[in-house]
């Protein structure tokens, strides 16, 4: 029973110090005369390993626990850019806070990771020029981590001993 309890609160103070630490998106930049007013939240992933990564994401708001879209499933090829994108409701800068899980061993073993990642505001979710940028790439020999590219780009990691969400 104390494992039981102590098990508990262990998950429960998790999860509490995962959603207080989640990055929180990009402010948006009152629109200028001739910039078009942002309407995606939009996170870019860049897959700079010799392989394809199978990532999981969704997208849940953090304030009430509600998820947007349960977990989803996609490859992103070697050398490839993928794009994820929240479209804003009413007018309305604000998205759900974006998780992703991959495995991280790259070689035969299995070590699903799971993180927060920030999102930037952009016009048009298929310009390059917007959004958050990451990239995978080896931290160690078969390790591969998300690494933020550009300057507002934040990383959490919620977890470092999840589970394929399948």
């Amino acid at each position: 029973m104390k494992r039981i309890l102590m098990a508990l609160a262990l998950f429960i103070g998790c999860g509490m110090y995962a959603q207080a630490q989640l990055p929180q998106p990009t402010p948006v930049p009152a629109p200028q005369p001739n910039q078009p007013q942002a309407k995606f939240a939009v996170v870019r992933i860049n897959n700079t390993l010799s392989g394809p990564v199978t990532m999981y994401y969704r997208w849940v708001w953090s304030n009430n626990g509600n998820v947007e879209a349960g977990w989803k499933k996609t490859t992103i090829p070697a050398g490839k850019q993928w794009s994820f994108w929240y479209t804003y409701k009413n007018n309305v800068a604000k998205s759900p806070d974006f998780f992703v899980r991959f495995d991280t061993d790259r070689q035969v073993g299995v070590s699903f990771w799971e993180y927060g990642l920030g999102r930037g505001a952009a016009p048009d979710f298929n310009d390059p020029s917007f959004g958050a940028i990451y990239t995978i790439k080896y931290s160690q020999p078969q390790i591969a981590e998300l690494i933020p590219i550009s300057g507002f780009s934040k990383v959490v990691v919620i977890n470092r001993n999840t589970t394929n969400p399948f």
